[in-house]
């Protein structure tokens, strides 16, 4: 079903791959960030960092650190989207980056958003339809619980250039807000 939609049948694919590197910051102090807490717009995300600096907030609200490695060590972010498909039984990840100390090499990682076609329309999975297809127990065990009220809140579709242009767009009033961009 994800393959289907993220094909580039029904319209262009927005998934990208972006090398990043974060350079060493002067003058960083407590509160700094070099990216700010947010979750990916898309599917998922599939992550590898060659140096701590990437943070994601736990289930309890704090702060851990993922994992890094300089070879062999990925993990994969749960994206909008698939919180948006899964009615929220997998929950976006949000998560943030601290800025590269001064006097350190720059940190540097990759990233691979995998994000739906763009005007793919997506909303929740219905009960009805998790009853039809091959479902893990659990979710549909979680989907059979879930109230009308939190079901109603993933059940608009929305496409995922619909849902980044949304993002982008309040993203950049706050930015404006704090007199950025």
């Amino acid at each position: 079903m994800l393959a289907r939609r993220c094909r580039g049948g029904r319209s262009d694919n927005t998934s990208l791959l972006r090398l990043l590197e974060y350079p060493p910051l002067e003058g960083a102090s407590e509160g700094t960030w070099g990216v700010s807490a947010h979750t990916d717009y898309e599917v998922f995300s599939l992550l590898h960092q060659d140096r701590p600096g990437l943070q994601l907030r736990g289930r309890g609200g704090g702060w851990l650190s993922a994992p890094h490695s300089a070879e062999r060590c990925c993990f994969v972010l749960v994206g909008d989207m698939l919180e948006r498909l899964s009615a929220g039984y997998f929950a976006a990840t949000p998560h943030r980056v601290l800025p590269t100390p001064a006097g350190q090499r720059a940190r540097r990682s990759f990233v691979y958003f995998q994000a739906f076609d763009e005007e793919e329309p997506v909303s929740a999975t219905t009960l009805a339809g998790a009853r039809r297809t091959p479902v893990s127990a659990p979710f549909l065990a979680w989907l059979e619980a879930l109230p009308e009220q939190a079901r109603r809140r993933f059940a608009h579709p929305v496409t995922q250039r619909e849902w980044t242009e949304a993002k982008d767009s309040t993203a950049s009033a706050a930015l404006a807000e704090c007199g950025v961009g």
